[in-house]
């Protein structure tokens, strides 16, 4: 082969490494809703932090069910995988291990678990970036 194929030979079978380096996380930013209706929270970047926290922005409550308006209920949100982050929930003094996980282009899944055995999970749909 001649100097002249070699480079551009080369050079064509590093695109696929560079593209896929540049490829990065979906951003979990933005405004999401439960898709019960029932509460709304805004998830950015934790003060300070490259992490992610969701902070309660609007809900909708049943009597005598106490608020969680304007509390961090997530915190500590950092990537698990491809489309998956782990973190904290935490409610009513309690914190548990959080799984959140992509299901769709606008749509979120929350697993949280207090142990192995007694988890729960959650569906949301973000509403704005």
């Amino acid at each position: 082969m001649s100097p002249k194929l070699i480079v551009p030979f080369c050079l064509m079978a590093l695109l696929p490494a560079a593209s896929l380096s540049a490829q990065t996380l979906p951003s979990l930013a933005g405004v999401w809703r439960l898709t019960d209706g029932s509460a709304t929270v805004r998830i950015s970047q934790c003060d300070g932090s490259a992490d992610f926290c969701a902070k309660v922005i609007e809900e909708k409550l049943k009597p005598g069910e106490p608020s969680s308006l304007n509390q961090i209920v997530v915190r500590d949100l950092r990537p698990k995988g491809k489309l998956s982050w782990t973190g904290r929930y935490v409610a009513d003094g309690q914190s548990m291990k959080a799984n959140a996980k992509l299901t769709g282009p606008d749509a979120l899944s929350f697993k949280f678990c207090a142990m192995a055995f007694l988890c729960d999970t959650i569906a949301l749909n973000r509403q704005s970036k």
